[in-house]
């Protein structure tokens, strides 16, 4: 799930194929268009946590997720399962560290999920994931970050025939 395993030259060329458009490799999306000029359709991402089941003595989240740009009316929704330790070691963690001293500027008290899942860990996980979503979304994340969320939560490849 690490960003070597991602299969692209680039993150912006894996990132731009779902409507993303940043500027340069490492600095944040490209802001919107000045006003004289037509806004260009905007991808909106969603990954939430709804619920979880024990397997074998361990816990799997099923993470949620949905995109759709704002000028369309479809929308591509799938799930993920993932433990604790996976999202912690292959989504937190790369993200805080690419966030560096700014990460608290982008997540502030929403709290990751404490280790071994205790009492409500699905709700903290829920807020953290919104949180990456709202941050992806207002084109605050390095691209990076972009890709690696999408390669972790295996968001389905857009092939040229599907037009949302």
């Amino acid at each position: 799930f690490s960003l070597m395993q991602l299969d692209v030259v680039n993150y912006s060329s894996y990132i731009s194929a779902y409507g993303y458009k940043p500027k340069y490799e490492d600095v944040r999306q490209e802001p919107s268009l000045p006003q004289q000029q037509p806004e260009l359709p905007r991808p909106i991402f969603q990954a939430t946590v709804q619920q979880h089941v024990e397997i074998e003595k361990h816990t799997w989240y099923f993470i949620e997720c949905s995109w759709l740009r704002d000028d369309s009316p479809r929308r591509l929704d799938w799930m993920t399962p993932r433990r604790l330790t996976h999202i912690r070691r292959y989504l937190h963690d790369p993200v805080k560290e690419a966030f560096g001293d700014e990460y608290n500027k982008h997540f502030g008290k929403i709290g990751f999920a404490q280790r071994m899942g205790p009492g409500g860990t699905t709700e903290r996980l829920k807020k953290w994931l919104s949180a990456l979503a709202v941050t992806i979304n207002s084109r605050n994340a390095p691209p990076r970050v972009v890709a690696l969320t999408l390669h972790f939560l295996e968001t389905p490849r857009l092939s040229a025939n599907i037009h949302l």
